[in-house]
């Protein structure tokens, strides 16, 4: 995907259907992920779903980010990737990283990608491991957040441009920005990850036309 014209037909697009990062954000916390307010979860998925469908209509293919994320997970290398820039000592504490990142390894890419997205409190962690020896974990409440979660996922556009291939993030990203950056796949990968997670999107896209034709 490319954009190299700012009034030409839009074919393709990535956007994102607000979930349970959404569900994260209260009146203590919005205004560190930069939102006015706490967000109508619901509502904001029925508005996307016309957006999305009003694309759809004028012939626009819609990716969704968190599927295209969830096959990318599904990708050895990728999965790697992406944990080397989510999981480290300064965010989980240096006792507990080992069993962030051994837990995140093993779930499978559905649930791994919605953690990416949504964040993990202490209480979900432990749902999976034992409690690590870790300060940072036994100070952290139970339904305190390990892991952020990703609003500002909904707003696809905010944090790279798109210069044909590929893409560069608008500044040097840190901490749940990197996360955010990683995840979109505008931090570079090496070129073994890139051909493996393109022909992931392209097996979903021909998956789809076909879908499509036979209709």
């Amino acid at each position: 995907m490319a954009v190299d014209s700012e009034t030409g037909p839009l074919r393709e697009v990535i956007l994102h259907r607000p979930g349970r990062e959404m569900e994260r954000l209260t009146p203590t916390n919005k205004d560190d992920y930069l939102f006015d307010e706490v967000v109508w979860l619901e509502r904001a998925q029925h508005e996307h779903d016309a957006f999305a469908a009003t694309l759809r209509d004028q012939g626009v293919e819609v990716h969704l980010l968190e599927d295209l994320l969830c096959e990318t997970m599904a990708v050895p290398e990728a999965r790697k990737h992406v944990l080397d820039g989510v999981v480290g000592e300064r965010l989980q504490g240096p006792l507990a990283v080992d069993a962030v990142d051994n837990l995140f390894s093993r779930l499978d890419p559905a649930t791994l990608t919605r953690h990416l997205i949504a964040g993990i409190t202490k209480r979900e962690l432990l749902e999976h491991v034992e409690e690590p020896a870790s300060v940072v974990v036994r100070s952290t409440g139970l339904d305190e957040l390990l892991l952020p979660p990703l609003p500002n996922h909904l707003f696809t556009r905010d944090p790279s441009v798109d210069l044909r291939r590929p893409q560069r993030p608008r500044h040097a990203p840190a901490g749940p920005d990197a996360r955010d950056a990683a995840l979109r796949g505008d931090l570079p990968l090496a070129p073994p990850v890139r051909r493996r997670v393109r022909a992931s999107v392209e097996r979903r896209r021909r998956r789809r036309t076909r879908e499509h034709r036979g209709r």
